[in-house]
């Protein structure tokens, strides 16, 4: 008996210890780990000048929510560890009015898609802890975290209904190995909106995008829609009977520049698409009432260039009707738009290149008014629910992010936070925004950033960055990671990060407008941006760099081929406009070039490539080319065009990077080579550091076959 009595009692330990080791599993499932990353000191620093570490290990705001009542805001914050070649992701909570610390929940190796609950108890997201994205819930109070569901793939994003009562998320089933095996053993059958890197990387399959809806008082999951292309955007109706949906209408290349909108009606069970224009419509949000939707679009019913304007758009629920409520003013494609009280106002972003900013318009009159009377860039807005208060990230070129809030009635903006303190001891060159007109007359503006220790009289080496700025803060070159801006001008030198001109959608001295809107407006405002800086008599102008990312390499690589106006070059994962892309490229690609040159590659337009590509112009470049490149390989071409010309060029690959380099190791590397590339070429400068002893052996190399190229065709070395 005393035997068995021990036997029950040790079953009774195992028990619970399981059930305590279980409480503790599921408590833990989502707990970060107790080593911290990422903490805020404000503790004080002597006053020095800015590193590449400072540049990649400063502190970023992923997202930001306003609680509903108003008076908190969630904060995701994103840091670097170099070592670690990583990102940590850390949830603060900030009290509106309580200091500038906010109050650190946990640190994530991923988290996303941030949400209040209705009731402001909790915060939902994103995370993939669990091996797919899943979505979390967390109390605010108790700190515990739970599973709000399981789903079997990977969600994307989800949104709350009005009331709260039900989730819509999006999700897509993964490609299995055998699925891919499947199609390779049919043989693949190549399609328009294939890229040449999709059959590289054996992507051949996609499955379709897959909305759901999550019921929280039956805990059950329901499919309501799927769309073989991608559904950008999902808004719910106030009575939580429709949800407006904004979805690419197909994949070939004649809807490349085509979003459609579509209602899902809970009753009827079925997708009614709604406007369907040969355009961009985007953004849909209802009004209070659920009486209209408004929405983005280019302009329906008129004849316009598929680069040009933009307007908002109110569309009658019970008659279908259309109506554009500004007429004459040009709004961005992806601004977004708040509908947050009964009055018939809705708020929106709106971006110059200059700053960004809230406005608001009057659905009855089409007035537009800015709503808060500052040249900071704010962006990135939440409202509370009853529309009272929001919040917003702020900066300006020579501040870093920030969290503000404001009451929208007394249109005050309040800072909140100091996530960066340490830049307040770091010295940075000060920004200057300034504008020009080209030839053309197209008016066009940039940064200019002048050297930390600049004196009078002196001159200093000058960069051009392009493209695509909009006066954030200005540490690298604001989305251009590979450009540490401020690290060149603690170094002497003048930068001027700048923007192309807008698209004129005129035909101009009998080109073209895609022509001139590509290419020639923008060389004549680089022409121009170079003179003016020159003017101010500060700059070298035997010593110029230009370099610039995407359709900014571009940009580089016209200039060089076509002008002399640089000493030495950068082009960061381009390839635009030059043949060999052609061919690799999806439809839609092939549909915007063909608008540029006036025809497919292998027929008339043909004339016109020789004469612009900047592969066939290779011949004509005096420029040292630094070229740099992520998973594309469309800078092969050009490469080998100033190979074969035996102008000094250098690729580099960066593995598994997205457009702009994301990897703080590869960020760091890069930034770096930049660095010593301009030192080396426009001022004859080599860093002391052996380990790059092979490099700049390689640079000599390259140095002597060039400069022996330029005296036997007689180009003097200072043109």
């Amino acid at each position: 008996m005393k035997r068995n009595n021990q036997i029950k009692n040790n079953r009774l330990s195992v028990v619970f210890a399981v059930m305590i080791l279980s409480g503790l599993f599921l408590s833990c499932a989502n707990k970060a780990s107790d080593e911290s990353h990422i903490e805020i000191s404000s503790s004080e620093q002597s006053v020095r000048t800015i590193t590449l570490q400072d540049i990649v290990l400063r502190r970023e705001i992923e997202e930001q929510q306003i609680s509903p009542d108003g008076k908190k805001v969630a904060i995701i914050v994103k840091q670097a560890s170099i070592d670690e070649n990583r990102y940590y992701y850390a949830l603060y909570i900030q009290d509106v009015n309580s200091g500038h610390i906010p109050k650190k929940y946990a640190e994530f190796k991923d988290i996303s898609n941030l949400r209040w609950t209705p009731d402001g108890s909790s915060l939902t997201y994103l995370s993939s802890s669990k091996g797919v994205n899943q979505i979390w819930i967390r109390n605010i109070d108790t700190n515990r975290t739970d599973l709000l569901f399981t789903h079997l793939q990977s969600i994307s994003k989800y949104e709350y209904s009005t009331h709260g009562k039900k989730i819509a998320f999006l999700s897509q089933a993964s490609v299995t190995e055998e699925e891919i095996q499947q199609e390779a053993d049919k043989g693949i059958l190549y399609r328009d909106h294939y890229d040449f890197l999709n059959i590289v990387k054996r992507n051949w399959i996609s499955k379709p995008y897959e909305l759901w809806i999550f019921d929280k008082k039956s805990n059950s999951q329901e499919k309501i829609w799927t769309q073989e292309t991608s559904i950008s955007a999902f808004s719910w109706s106030h009575s939580d009977e429709y949800i407006a949906l904004e979805y690419y209408p197909s994949n070939k290349a004649e809807d490349r520049y085509q979003r459609d909108i579509g209602i899902y009606d809970f009753a009827k069970k079925e997708i009614v698409p709604i406007v369907t224009t040969t355009s961009y419509d985007r953004n849909p949000i209802w009004s209070p009432d659920d009486r209209y939707l408004v929405f983005t679009s280019r302009a329906l019913g008129k004849k316009r260039n598929k680069y040009g304007s933009y307007s908002l758009f109110t569309l009658d629920m019970n008659t279908r009707e259309k109506t554009e409520i500004l007429k004459d003013t040009s709004i961005p494609s992806s601004s977004k738009i708040w509908w947050p009280s009964e009055e018939r106002k809705v708020f929106l972003v709106m971006d110059n290149r200059q700053r960004s900013a809230l406005y608001q318009v009057s659905l009855s009159d089409g007035m537009l008014q800015k709503v808060f009377e500052t040249n900071d860039h704010i962006s990135d807005f939440a409202f509370d629910q009853k529309g009272q208060y929001c919040s917003c990230i702020c900066q300006n070129p020579n501040t870093p992010p920030e969290i503000a809030v404001s009451s929208l009635e007394d249109k005050s903006l309040s800072i909140q936070t100091e996530l960066n303190p340490e830049f307040k001891h770091i010295l940075r060159g000060q920004v200057e925004d300034i504008s020009w007109e080209n030839e053309y007359g197209q008016t066009t503006n940039g940064f200019l950033i002048k050297p930390i220790n600049m004196e009078k009289g002196e001159k200093y080496p000058f960069l051009l960055m392009l493209y695509g700025f909009s006066g954030e803060f200005i540490a690298d070159a604001q989305w251009i990671t590979s450009y540490p801006v401020q690290y060149y001008a603690a170094n002497d030198y003048v930068v001027l990060m700048m923007n192309y001109p807008y698209y004129t959608g005129k035909d101009l001295k009998g080109q073209r407008a895609a022509l001139v809107n590509k290419i020639y407006n923008p060389l004549r405002s680089i022409e121009k941006a170079v003179e003016i800086v020159d003017d101010m008599g500060i700059i070298d102008i035997h010593k110029k760099g230009i370099m610039g990312l995407s359709y900014g390499s571009f940009l580089t690589d016209y200039t060089i081929t076509h002008t002399n106006l640089f000493e030495c070059a950068s082009s960061t994962d381009g390839g635009l406009y030059n043949p060999g892309r052609y061919w690799m490229s999806t439809a839609g690609y092939q549909y915007n070039v063909d608008g540029v040159y006036g025809g497919p590659l292998f027929y008339d337009a043909f004339e016109q490539y020789q004469l612009i590509a900047p592969a066939f112009n290779a011949d004509k470049v005096q420029a040292p080319v630094l070229m740099e490149y992520a998973k594309r390989i469309y800078g092969l071409e050009f490469y080998t065009a100033l190979k074969k010309q035996q102008v000094p060029v250098e690729l580099i690959f960066y593995p598994d990077e997205p457009h702009s380099f994301l990897q703080p190791k590869h960020r760091m590397a890069s930034m770096e080579k930049n660095f010593d590339w301009f030192e080396y070429w426009l001022l004859g400068k080599k860093d002391p550091d052996e380990s790059k002893l092979e490099q700049y052996q390689r640079w000599d190399s390259m140095k002597e076959r060039f400069e022996s190229k330029r005296k036997m065709v007689g180009i003097s070395q200072n043109r």
